[in-house]
């Protein structure tokens, strides 16, 4: 089974916005015991200081919430802007 966390965030500005990308280039996953398939991050066309985030996953159990490190990166972009967190399961 495919799944995907997707986390957006509408970064309080400019600074805020390069802060959250330098970060997400940064991602350490050496330590994680469970590896996501990809992670990608994309900036919105029409609005410049939304980022979304994509952990795509591959699991043999049925998931019911949000990853550890999803949740550890919700805490963290929060202080540069609205944070938004969802699951979604391939149908």
């Amino acid at each position: 089974m495919h799944w995907l966390e997707i986390i957006k965030i509408r970064c309080n500005g400019n600074t805020e916005k390069n802060r959250v990308i330098d970060l997400l280039k940064e991602l350490n996953l050496s330590n994680l015991d469970h590896k996501p398939l990809e992670i990608s991050f994309y900036n919105n066309k029409r609005l410049e200081n939304d980022i979304s985030l994509h952990i795509r996953w591959k699991l043999d159990q049925k998931i019911n919430n949000e990853s550890t490190i999803g949740l550890d990166l919700v805490h963290e972009l929060t202080e540069f802007g609205i944070v938004n967190h969802t699951v979604w399961i391939e149908c």
